[in-house]
């Protein structure tokens, strides 16, 4: 669904009706809205039914709370080390998506939704990688946070590229996944959003959520990111004006 500019009704609720195994509780705020029963969730039985439940929504809303709220379960449910919290990780990838999706709207991209959905996942090497640590080493042996720390930084865009592809996400958000750190080439089909995805993720690090790397630790004017997409002192206010309310609304 994250390859079409446009998203309708029925193509959510083909969608849906064959998603077999979504979690009892994400089902049942799509059908219920946070019924406190479980037992009251009847799920529709065909795509037309479906149809039914979800009309009376916007689907591009709909689609881009289901990827938050199974985002937030793969990131919480996810392995933790001192060198990087669970939680933690989700405010930054969520605050990262918000800010990606308010820049793809400003710089009018085309698919603010597929901007979200990249910011949400970018981070998910991490996991996979801090994961392979653990699951590793020798029994009641947890690696150093140093090298936990080296390890995820070093080998977890490779890692999301490779979960990414698995798990099907479009091309372009596979390989921007794969590539977030990398530096922006004007003549890469993705480049716009890499651009989005980085100018993002620099921004809200400077307002809380996350550190910022090394290599990165200059104005955010300065930026690879911010350079190609033109950001300058004249337009900063109008495109960054919304990022610290957004970066807080992440934390509440």
């Amino acid at each position: 669904l994250l390859g079409k500019k446009t998203l309708t009704t029925e193509d959510l609720a083909a969608q849906l009706h064959a998603a077999r195994d979504l979690p009892s509780d994400v089902l049942r705020d799509l059908l219920q809205k946070g019924s406190p029963d479980p037992a009251t969730v009847i799920r529709p039985g065909s795509p037309q039914a479906w149809c039914k439940v979800l009309s009376p929504s916007d689907p591009n809303q709909v689609m881009r709370d289901l990827l938050t709220r199974l985002a937030k379960r793969i990131v919480l449910a996810g392995p933790t080390a001192d060198s990087m919290e669970a939680a933690a990780l989700w405010d930054h990838v969520f605050a990262t998506a918000m800010v990606a999706e308010h820049l793809a709207e400003t710089y009018r991209f085309g698919r603010p939704l597929l901007a979200y959905a990249t910011g949400l996942y970018h981070d998910i090497g991490h996991l996979v990688v801090l994961w392979t640590l653990l699951k590793s080493t020798q029994e009641g042996r947890i690696p150093s946070p140093r090298l936990c720390s080296h390890l995820t930084e070093t080998l977890h865009e490779e890692a999301g590229l490779r979960v990414a592809r698995t798990w099907g996400f479009p091309a372009a958000m596979a390989q921007v996944i794969g590539n977030h750190h990398s530096d922006i080439d004007a003549d890469d089909r993705y480049a716009g959003l890499r651009a989005i995805l980085q100018l993002a993720e620099q921004a809200v690090m400077r307002c809380g959520h996350g550190d910022i790397e090394r290599p990165m630790a200059k104005p955010l004017l300065e930026c690879p990111a911010a350079l190609y997409l033109r950001l300058n002192a004249g337009n900063a206010e109008r495109v960054l004006g919304p990022v610290p309310s957004l970066a807080l609304t992440a934390t509440l």
